[in-house]
């Protein structure tokens, strides 16, 4: 069975955080739920950023080079989301054709989409999306 929607595709109200929050809380949802990708969203759900598990290890890991692991995880409750997210990422709605949401998302070099209508999140999709929709569409 093909994909050809947006809708099909995404993940529904995904784990967000605000632009306020400690990198540590967002390290700590990112590794307990297992998520690569996380929306920075304001009070009225309107997409901010998004911070990926790149933009941790970029960021924040690497901003005390001269701590050891445990005193640099620590300090994570000292930078906010904002710190390290990427401001004004590309988003997109439930009617863009699914190949276009590939393509920017090969053209950006990025690993997630968030969805939204208008500028509220709504949904996230993200290249392991794609690569699951591949595997079901090849066993069935």
């Amino acid at each position: 069975m093909e994909v050809n929607s947006i809708s099909t595709l995404m993940t529904y109200n995904p784990l967000c955080v605000f632009a306020d929050d400690p990198v540590s809380d967002v390290y700590t949802i990112m590794m307990e739920q297992d998520i690569r990708h996380v929306p920075v969203i304001d009070s009225d759900g309107r997409v901010e950023g998004v911070i990926s598990q790149r933009d941790l290890i970029k960021h924040a890991l690497f901003a005390f080079d001269d701590l050891n692991v445990l005193e640099k995880k620590a300090n994570l409750s000292d930078l906010s989301a904002r710190s390290i997210m990427t401001p004004d990422p590309e988003t997109i709605t439930t009617d863009i054709p699914v190949s276009e949401a590939a393509r920017l998302l090969l053209d950006n070099k990025i690993g997630c989409l968030p969805v939204t209508d208008g500028r509220k999140i709504i949904g996230i999709v993200t290249e392991s999306d794609f690569v699951k929709q591949v595997m079901r569409e090849s066993e069935g």
